[in-house]
């Protein structure tokens, strides 16, 4: 095996260290009362711990579900948002269509009542120059009147 110094240090007292009791437990020489008071104090706290733990996890699991619902919340916002702008796109197209259709009424009107108003202007023309014949008015006399 080895030298008696390396069997001390690799067999603590009962092996204790080995298996991890040296820190939870009191040393071989310490009295029973200090045993028995020492198990408690470490079982209290464990629960202590136990229920800090148990409390954080629902505390963490009731963000969650607040946290979740939120985000259900938003999802909803963000597809009726979505449905929104989709009916809104739609009204957009149609309106521009319909603009684009009276504008072309309109320059169509409009042509047609350049067309006609040019027709009236030929035909004052003409009867203008029937006035002017007819009564033998000149051409500067006609212009003082008009």
């Amino acid at each position: 095996m080895g030298s008696p110094e390396m069997e001390r240090e690799r067999q603590p007292v009962n092996g204790a260290i080995l298996r991890g009791q040296a820190l939870r437990e009191p040393a071989k020489g310490a009295t029973s009362e200090v045993r028995s008071w020492g198990r408690p104090q470490r079982l209290k706290k464990g629960f202590e711990l136990v229920e800090h733990q148990k409390r954080e996890v629902a505390q963490r699991n009731c963000e969650l579900e607040r946290q979740q619902e939120e985000c259900r919340h938003l999802v909803r916002i963000s597809e009726q948002r979505r449905q929104e702008n989709l009916a809104l796109q739609s009204k957009l197209r149609s309106l521009e269509q319909c603009s684009k259709d009276l504008l072309l009424q309109q320059g169509a009107a409009m042509s047609g009542a350049a067309v006609a108003l040019s027709g009236l202007g030929s035909r004052l023309d003409g009867l203008v120059e029937q006035l002017a014949s007819s009564y033998n008015i000149s051409e500067k006399d006609l212009e003082v009147l008009i």
